[in-house]
């Protein structure tokens, strides 16, 4: 994946907390708006790799790191169809066992 345009030197040059909250809530923001792009290559290996959950685990634990240990205790699935129909395809479930809850999406270009 790219390169964040606040990378982590951004962040430690930061003195005060409310200065260091909203720099991390930023960088949630743009790394969950760049999840939207059109998935390319570079995109496909950063999950491959797990490097784009690293990177998720990192930005929520700037922000809150209570809120990291929340989504550690959730079960995370892509799953294929295997029907590959199309260009790219999103299938993603997410479980929160505690709470007896689960979501799931899946998405499909079909040109």
């Amino acid at each position: 994946m790219p390169g964040s345009p606040m990378n982590d030197q951004t962040l430690t040059e930061l003195t005060g907390e409310e200065e260091k909250t909203a720099a991390a809530r930023s960088r949630i923001y743009e790394l969950f708006a760049r999840l939207f792009d059109y998935p390319d290559k570079a995109f496909g290996e950063a999950i491959r790799t797990g490097e784009l959950a690293e990177r998720i685990r990192q930005t929520l634990s700037a922000l809150d790191p209570s809120v990291l240990e929340e989504a550690s205790e959730l079960r995370w699935v892509l799953w294929d169809p295997g029907d590959a129909v199309g260009g790219w395809a999103l299938h993603l479930a997410v479980e929160d066992p505690q709470d007896g809850m689960a979501w799931a999406i899946s998405a499909v270009d079909m040109i």
